[in-house]
């Protein structure tokens, strides 16, 4: 729905070393780097199985859910309108 993010292309390469089972070392991204350790433990394994974009809306949505079940259970009914606002924004 939108420009791809500035960090796309290295959560793509990322995503790309765990399926092909690099997870210590990678001396192709610039000066070297840790695939795992760079940005998440748990992202990228999840990534290379159900992809960068399905993974990346499970997470909006989940995160739209939970938001709207802790401030309906924190303020009642008067949380309606902040978690739509949270889940459409």
């Amino acid at each position: 729905m939108g420009p791809a993010g500035g960090d796309a292309p290295a959560h793509l390469y990322r995503t790309y070393l765990v399926r092909h089972d690099v997870f210590v070392w990678d001396n192709f991204w610039f000066a070297g780097h840790y695939p795992i350790a760079s940005y998440s433990l748990l992202y990228y394994f999840f990534a290379s199985v159900v992809g960068n974009v399905r993974l990346t809306v499970a997470a909006i949505v989940l995160s739209a859910a939970l938001f709207s079940a802790i401030t309906r259970k924190e303020w009642g009914r008067d949380a309606y309108w902040p978690a739509l606002v949270f889940a459409v924004a």
